[in-house]
This record gives structure tokens, sequence and C-alpha cells, in this order.
């Protein structure tokens, strides 16, 4: 079988003749990793994250694209913008690892956690008791923060629209949509004076008193928004050469030109499948 992908992203060029690449190189939290022969094509990203790069807190449930418990944070080429880039939030278990050459990814580790202090967008979720089991609360909080990274403001209907792709079994979403909407430039009052500041997340009030908790619990202070950018650092050093890699009977290919698909197709011999890649939704 033949895997084919065109890579959209790259500019048109000039054949060089040069021979093709065997590896592609990606980056996850700001660390670089190469993929070549050793990982088969049809790995998706979600896996490539858990056992490759070994961070779990990425989920994985349906596998079809449809729950959004896998959803990454990407940096990728903005095809409407000469060498510009675009901020997306991504359903990893439908992204191929192959795809994603050149992507800045960022996972939920990325943002926050017990020793560095958590991100807003994971305070409020807290606050506002919106996650039970937890499984499906990484992928939410990314989903919130590719909008906000995206757009650079959230309000209450993109809070809303953002999140259609995201199931949740326990919560009843209420907590959960409450908790972002708080967070919203439009913000119900009710909401806001649940968190008074949006630094003050993931701080109790004293129910007598009304104040924010003042103890040692909450002083580890994160940048809010801008918690975490380092993800972005190796966007655009993805070279624009072919690319081609062999893995147990599959050979992924990606031309950087559209005359470079034409040839592939040609030279393909006819007994063997192929199959144009793009987003993938095929195989939800």
């Amino acid at each position: 079988e033949s895997t084919m992908a065109p890579q959209e992203t790259v500019s048109e060029q000039a054949n060089t003749g040069k021979a093709p690449r065997r590896k592609i190189r990606l980056s996850v939290n700001g660390k670089y990793y190469y993929v070549g022969s050793d990982i088969p094509p049809w790995t998706t990203l979600v896996d490539f994250i858990r056992e490759q790069v070994q961070l779990s807190g990425t989920k994985y449930l349906c596998r079809e694209g449809g729950c959004g418990s896998c959803t990454l944070v990407a940096t990728i080429p903005d095809l409407e913008s000469e060498g510009g880039s675009k901020t997306i939030s991504v359903k990893a278990c439908q992204s191929l690892v192959y795809n994603c050459a050149g992507w800045s990814i960022e996972t939920i580790e990325n943002l926050g956690n017990r020793r560095i202090g958590y991100h807003s967008l994971q305070k409020a979720l807290t606050g506002f008791y919106g996650t039970q089991c937890g499984y499906c609360s990484p992928g939410m909080v990314m989903t919130m923060y590719g909008e906000l990274k995206s757009s650079g403001a959230l309000t209450s209907e993109q809070v809303e629209n953002a999140l259609d792709g995201n199931l949740c079994r326990c919560t009843g979403y209420r907590p959960i949509l409450d908790a972002f909407k708080s967070l919203a430039v439009d913000a119900p009052e009710h909401l806001k004076n649940k968190l008074t500041d949006i630094e003050d997340a993931y701080k109790v009030k004293c129910p007598n008193s009304g104040e924010l908790c003042k103890g040692s619990c909450s002083k580890k202070e994160t940048n809010g928004y801008n918690h975490s950018d380092n993800g972005c650092s190796s966007f655009g050093n993805e070279p624009s050469d072919d690319l081609e890699v062999k893995a147990d009977d599959v050979t992924w290919y990606r031309p950087a030109t559209l005359n470079g698909v034409y040839k592939i197709l040609k030279q393909l011999d006819s007994k063997y499948k192929t199959r144009i890649v793009v987003g993938n939704t095929g195989q939800g």
C-alpha cells in the first residue's frame, strides 16, 4: 500500500532534482523531534505524543475526531498569508504525525501543573467544579486555549461555539461553560463575581467576608493567557523539500509542489493502493 500526502502549505517552486528527505521535524512544547522510518506512516499524533514523547496528559477515546479529548494546540503555516502562521486546535486522533512537519505543538503539560502553577483556564475550570472524572478536561482546556491564542480574547459566544466538538459525560456542561465564560470579555456579572479577577481564578472566597484567600496556597501565580509561548519557537524551520519515508509496507510521500504530486502518481504502479491525505477526516 502506498500513501501519498501533498503538502499544500508549501509554496510552489521549481523541481531541484534533490533526493527527498527521509525525516520530518516537529516540536512538542518547544522540544524538537525527528520522525523517520522508525515510525509507521499511519501513526496518529495522539499515539506519537503518548508513546514516543511520553506525555500522557493528552487523552483519546473515540479515535474518530468526535469527542475532543485528544485536542492539542498547534502553530501551522497560514495558507492565506505568505510566510505567516496561525494557531489552531487539533484533534490529535485524526492527525497523522507525518502531516505535522514543521508544526509547533503544545500539550496540556505545557500550560501548567502543580510544580509551576496552573494556567488561568485550568484554574477557572477547577474553581467552577467543571471536572469530575477528568478525562475530557485536558481537551476542554486545550480547545479554549487554542481559541484564545488565535483570537486574543474570548466572548461567551466563542466559548459555546468552540466547545461544540468536546463531549463530557459527567458534569452536564453547565459548570464547564460557566468556567470559561467567566473569563470572557462579555462575561455575565454573576459569573464574574465568582472569580473577581482572571488571575484569581483558582483562589477561594471566604463565605463570611467575601475576600479572597491570602494564604500561602494562593501565592503561586502564572502569567494568565501568556503563560507559555515557547511551544512556537521552532515554527517555520521545516525544510520545504520533497519527503519520502518507507516503513513496513507503506511509503509516505509529501511532494513540495503540485508537479511533484503528478510525478509520483505517474510513477506508482497501478497494483498499489494510493490514498491522498490532507486532514485525514476519512479516518473518523
